[in-house]
């Protein structure tokens, strides 16, 4: 099975519960065999919209 995971938002805490769970899960499909990615956002690299 093929599984993308796409993020709209990027979690900024990486020690938050979310992101420790789809990071838990994309793992565990991905032991089992399963052809994972994960695909999310790049807004923080980018510049602050004007105003």
């Amino acid at each position: 099975m093929r599984v993308l995971l796409a993020i709209h938002n990027a979690y900024t805490d990486h020690t938050s519960g979310a992101v420790h769970s789809m990071r838990i899960l994309m793992q565990w499909l991905a032991e089992a065999g399963h052809e994972v990615r994960v695909v999310g956002t790049a807004r923080f690299d980018a510049r602050p919209p004007r105003a």
